[in-house]
């Protein structure tokens, strides 16, 4: 048996593994390993090493970046957008407050 994984890289490992659209059985199919030894990995049962990480991002690693670097684009454009938002309403607020106290 390899060496366990550590703790880092078991964290990131399951996040990955959300960001995945496809089941465990894909998952394993795609990894050419059968579906209860994937399940067994991922439930604990057995340890995740090493070995079956590198494993996992030889097949989805490419996939996974794709879909980061989507994630942090989507995620610019959203700040972008809450800034424009946030001074659209710091704007609104001082005509607001203008007119109030010219009322």
């Amino acid at each position: 048996m390899g060496k366990r994984a550590d703790n880092d890289s078991l964290r990131k490992f399951l996040q990955d593994r959300e960001l995945l659209p496809y089941t465990d059985a894909v998952i394993a199919a795609r990894m050419d390993m059968d579906r209860s030894n994937f399940s067994s990995y991922v439930n604990c049962h057995l340890p995740i090493t090493t070995s079956f990480l590198r494993r996992f991002y030889a097949v989805f690693g490419n996939e996974l970046a794709k879909k980061e670097e989507t994630v942090e684009s989507l995620l610019r454009e959203l700040i972008a957008i809450l800034k424009h938002l946030d001074s659209t309403q710091t704007s609104i607020f001082g005509l607001l407050s203008g007119k109030a106290i010219r009322d």
